[in-house]
């Protein structure tokens, strides 16, 4: 999903210049006239763009009046004069009054891509589901003794060995299932896995539901309401009216990929409790740590949360669930601030934990100072490592704090010394 997030806030950056309405209108004018520059164009589709956001403004109350049919004509008159001394066609004016037509009918190209980012995104989620439903099946082979699909004795002679076809036999199994919709999904889950229903992976179930719905309106209705949506959305609400598009904007997209996040992550997550004996089961825990640090450094704040509160409860280490109620407070202190968890912080006991515990949580009640001072002595004990120090999203107002003494200390020292110390500050340099 990395990527398809890096896609969308370049996009979201970018694309919008492809919707600039005056551009639009500006390109059409110059495929219609070529000989009269770029320039020329742009001071064309300027003024019909002008003209045309007025009468907008007239029409929906922007002035407190709306303009009669002798004022409409007098605006149109001094709209062709204009178009004319510009360009002087005789057709140029009607030409232009298109141009402004088509620019503004046509498609924002800004939803178009992010349309696309949805699909990819779903797609995402399918390639991650039909992985664990693979590796299931090679852990699990007894459940597809259950699978009422043919085989040929020329499928058979096809494969060397009996693990060779059962391996076949499980991707056309998976094949098969990702055919269906999300609800075939979590039906083969929730009947072979313990412990996984789409309430136990779901940040929102109604929310994660719509996803997919959308991801299918998108593909199969150009994005237009159908029954067969609304049918299937019998609990969403506000409803949309049929015949309606719904459009993906980029902050719907975000919501989207960390509604699929949550699900995958915890997906796998109670897959492999289920499926790795006990001594194995620090895999998972090993898993969700890193999922969650990860969305943390990326300021995915609510999808880290719900990841962190959902598994903590089945980690099977004290560590883990320790580490991941730590994420927890930072994650909900950036969402909602310091005085959301300070409570439960304070009530936190830390004497018997290790030291870095001990820094957390003097970091998650803004003792700045102290946690730094704690910090740098673990750093030097080698009890915290360096990248740690650096990256560590808990300690980012701790290293805020550490820039403004190098800064302070800079301000007073020779410039070969400040340049030293400020690149040490912002993480050009090793900790000392």
């Amino acid at each position: 999903m990395d990527a398809v997030i890096e896609l969308a806030d370049f996009a979201n950056e970018h694309v919008h210049a492809l919707d600039d309405l005056i551009a639009g209108v500006r390109k059409e004018i110059q495929n219609k006239f070529p000989d009269h520059g770029f320039e020329m164009s742009s001071l064309a589709a300027e003024t019909v763009v002008r003209h045309f956001t007025a009468l907008d403004e007239a029409k929906n109350g922007g002035s407190g009046e709306t303009l009669e049919q002798e004022e409409l004509e007098r605006s149109f008159r001094e709209l062709t004069r204009k178009i004319q001394e510009v360009i002087p066609h005789k057709n140029a004016p009607v030409h232009c009054v298109m141009a402004y037509i088509n620019a503004s009918a046509r498609p924002k190209r800004a939803s178009m891509l992010f349309d696309s980012l949805l699909t990819t995104a779903v797609g995402n989620f399918e390639v991650l589901v039909s992985a664990i439903v693979r590796e299931f099946l090679r852990l699990r082979p007894a459940a597809i003794r259950s699978d009422e699909t043919r085989y040929s004795l020329a499928d058979i002679e096809d494969h060397e060995t009996l693990d060779d076809f059962r391996a076949y036999c499980a991707e056309r199994y998976a094949e098969g299932l990702l055919r269906g919709g999300f609800d075939d999904w979590m039906g083969f889950f929730e009947k072979r896995v313990r412990g996984v229903s789409i309430d136990s992976i779901a940040a929102d179930t109604v929310q994660l539901r719509e996803v997919f719905q959308r991801r299918h309106l998108v593909v199969h209705n150009g994005g237009i309401v159908n029954n067969l949506y609304l049918t299937k959305m019998k609990t969403l609400a506000p409803k949309p009216k049929v015949g309606s598009r719904l459009v993906v904007e980029y902050e719907y997209l975000q919501s989207a990929i960390d509604h699929l996040t949550v699900a995958g992550v915890l997906l796998q997550f109670r897959t492999m409790k289920a499926l790795l004996k006990d001594e194995q089961s620090g895999a998972a825990d090993a898993m969700i740590s890193k999922a969650v640090y990860d969305l943390l450094s990326q300021a995915r704040w609510s999808a880290a949360l719900h990841i962190a509160q959902s598994a903590h409860p089945d980690c099977s280490s004290e560590q883990d669930r320790i580490i991941l109620r730590v994420n927890a407070w930072l994650a909900k202190k950036r969402i909602s601030g310091a005085v959301s968890i300070r409570r439960e912080v304070e009530a936190w006991q830390v004497e018997a934990l290790a030291p870095r515990f001990k820094m957390a949580r003097l970091a998650l009640l803004d003792d700045t100072k102290a946690a730094y001072d704690l910090g740098k002595r673990l750093v030097e004990i080698e009890e915290l490592a360096k990248e740690e120090w650096r990256t560590w999203p808990l300690l980012e107002e701790v290293r805020a704090y550490e820039l403004s003494l190098q800064l302070e200390e800079a301000s007073g020292a020779e410039p070969a010394d400040a340049i030293e110390s400020l690149a040490s500050a912002s993480g050009v340099a090793e900790i000392a």
